[in-house]
């Protein structure tokens, strides 16, 4: 509901971005909504940063499967269902490494807060005389596409479904894969463990206040014109981070899933090589 409030102010932003001041009052209100909005999406991503770390959840556990999997008859095995993430029906081994690339997307949302904060804070000084004419183009310029990397999400989810458990065989196709799991594990925590939550949460605050100002400004200052290109550049990079910080707060819940879904297997694992 968020993004689609955000969007819907950031074209009306961009409408009536051209208009001289008698466009004054709808563009204040079309970024106070846009604020507010903006606003709730820092505070759900705090929620979710703040409820629990995945990477401490999990037990070591998985490491040591390799251990025992030599006692275990994979063809006898292989249709035993082990716990997965809700609706999920991909392989282990893919799955984490679509899991590290959806992390290192995440990341890139410090370099939308950096560089919106900066053009936010110039207009505030010096709104109608902008130092840059041609304005970045940031995710095409670093080849990130984080509405690919969404749509992806569907080769290993099944939004549709409620599924929890995947046989043994479609999840890992030898007992000697499992090797790549550890490492696929291990990578996603590392990645996971560099993702600073605390400063995307602070960069994002600060943005948040630096937005505020400038419509103060506006509302306050009828002489207070800010450059049209720069006006619409600001809304619409508030829009994409607001999309960027949703996504870190499913990608954070998704890597939480599969490291739940990770000690559970290597559980099974462990016990069915046992027996």
């Amino acid at each position: 509901m968020e993004l689609r409030t955000i969007r819907l102010a950031m074209e009306l932003i961009d409408a009536r971005a051209s208009e001289e001041s008698s466009g004054t009052a709808i563009l204040v209100q079309s970024g106070e909504r846009l604020l507010d909005s903006f606003n709730d999406v820092v505070d759900n991503l705090k929620g979710f940063f703040n409820h629990i770390s995945p990477v401490a959840f999990l037990p070591n556990t998985y490491k040591t499967v390799d251990k025992v999997l030599h006692n275990l008859n994979y063809a006898a095995v292989n249709n035993v269902g082990l716990p997965v993430p809700e609706g999920f029906k991909g392989d282990m081994v893919g799955y984490s490494n679509y899991l590290a690339d959806s992390v290192a997307v995440c990341a890139f949302v410090n370099v939308l807060l950096d560089d919106t904060y900066r053009h936010v804070s110039v207009c505030l000084t010096n709104p109608s005389s902008p130092q840059e004419t041609l304005l970045p183009d940031l995710q095409k310029n670093a080849n990130v596409d984080i509405e690919k990397t969404k749509k992806d999400a569907a080769v290993f989810l099944d939004p549709n479904s409620s599924n929890a458990t995947i046989p043994y065989g479609k999840l890992i196709r030898r007992n000697a894969d499992w090797s790549l799991v550890v490492r696929g594990t291990d990578t996603l925590k590392t990645d996971l463990a560099r993702l600073n939550k605390k400063a995307i949460l602070e960069k994002a605050k600060n943005l948040d206040i630096a937005i505020g100002k400038l419509i103060k400004q506006r509302k306050n200052k009828p002489e207070f014109i800010i450059d049209t290109a720069w006006l619409k550049y600001i809304a619409n990079n508030t829009y994409l981070i607001a999309v960027y910080l949703e996504f870190s707060a499913v990608t954070y819940y998704r890597c939480l899933s599969y490291f739940n879904s990770v000690d559970g297997i290597s559980k099974k694992l462990i016990e069915m090589a046992g027996k």
